[in-house]
């Protein structure tokens, strides 16, 4: 029978900003020595610097609300499926339960974690020349309503739209966040 082992739930304000997720686990053991395990998490990182030894990317106190977004470190999904097969030798097992044998081979386990999490969320930058405010990052002007995603990888093919962005060239900061909830994944086959 499966079992249910926990729903959780989150929220903690710090300097960093809150950490909101929720995590259902399910564990189930089957006959002859084979478990699994899943755990589903769902979160949402929003702050103002991604480490306790980093600076905001923005230090003018008026501008410091645009460092607040989603931090580098998010991964919103994550799906974790680990098994756990004791194999079938040694003594209380199908085969080799006694003798050299049994102590040779009894006691193994083949062990497997699988993980699936969604991409990393991603910043467009600009040069901050026109900015003039020396120790702070500047981000592009998003120019059209959405980005479209091209799907291109290599040089010279881009994967979103470039044109989509422009840089800030008067004394401003760009009207996008230090990071786009954007995700990025590429599989390659085995």
């Amino acid at each position: 029978m499966a079992r249910a082992k926990g729903l959780h739930h989150c929220g903690e304000a710090l300097w960093h900003g809150p950490l909101r997720f929720t995590q259902a686990t399910l564990d189930r053991r089957f006959a002859r020595g084979f478990t699994i395990s899943t755990a589903y998490t769902w979160s949402k990182t929003i702050g103002f610097i991604d480490n306790n030894d980093s600076e905001p990317s923005v230090r003018a106190i008026p501008y410091l609300s645009r460092n607040r977004t989603v931090r580098g470190y998010d991964r919103p999904h994550n799906l974790q499926i680990s098994n756990i097969w004791e194999l079938p030798f040694g003594k209380g097992k199908k085969w080799a339960t006694n003798g050299p044998a049994s102590w040779i081979a009894g006691g193994w386990q083949l062990n497997n974690i699988l993980s699936f999490y969604s991409g990393t969320p991603f910043s467009v930058t600009a040069s901050g020349t026109s900015l003039d405010m020396p120790g702070s990052s500047q981000t592009a002007d998003q120019v059209k309503p959405a980005v479209a995603k091209l799907g291109g990888v290599g040089k010279g093919l881009p994967y979103f739209d470039p044109f989509a962005f422009i840089p800030v060239t008067d004394k401003r900061f760009g009207n996008t966040a230090m990071n786009i909830d954007e995700h990025l994944a590429r599989a390659r086959p085995g």
